[in-house]
């Protein structure tokens, strides 16, 4: 099927989205254009000696990151970079809401990777990976207040 006139093209060789002569899904798409949209907020050669916390939002909708007590809106195609105190230092709870100011929020993927080592009782570390759908408005993952001597957690969404 070719239909030149509202350039979508289906199981010819040329298949693909087109805007205008711009390709933006098709088996030739340019990845460099994603990535040229997203927003990257930590400066190059920054550094931190506080725990890391790193939320790549890479679907379409805004989703909510509570730390502290602060409530704080992750854009769609944002990858920012927070930190959250230190080794030994109490963390407050962090929480990950798969929703935006307004409640509203989808299905999204969720690829998590958190490592954490508390600070008092067994000096056991604790790493885990999930790759699960989160319903719509759901919490992602929340961490409590607890004193650490390791804390790190990257989350990838995706829409569903």
């Amino acid at each position: 099927m070719s239909n030149e006139n509202s350039n979508l093209r289906v199981g010819s060789a040329g298949a693909g989205l087109l805007v205008g002569d711009k390709l933006i899904a098709g088996k030739e798409f340019d990845w460099s254009k994603l990535y040229a949209n997203l927003s990257y907020v930590w400066p190059d050669g920054g550094r931190t000696s506080s725990f890391p916390v790193i939320v790549a939002n890479l679907s379409s909708d805004p989703v909510l990151l509570q730390r502290d007590g602060e409530t704080e809106e992750v854009a769609p195609g944002k990858i920012d970079w927070y930190t959250i105190g230190g080794q030994g230092q109490s963390i407050s709870e962090i929480s990950l809401f798969n929703e935006d100011a307004n409640g509203n929020g989808a299905s999204k993927r969720v690829v998590q990777f958190y490592s954490t080592m508390y600070a008092e009782g067994e000096s056991i570390n604790y790493g885990y990976a999930h790759n699960v759908i989160v319903d719509k408005n759901e919490l992602i993952n929340d961490f409590t207040s607890e004193v650490y001597k390791q804390f790190a957690w990257i989350v990838f969404i995706f829409d569903n």
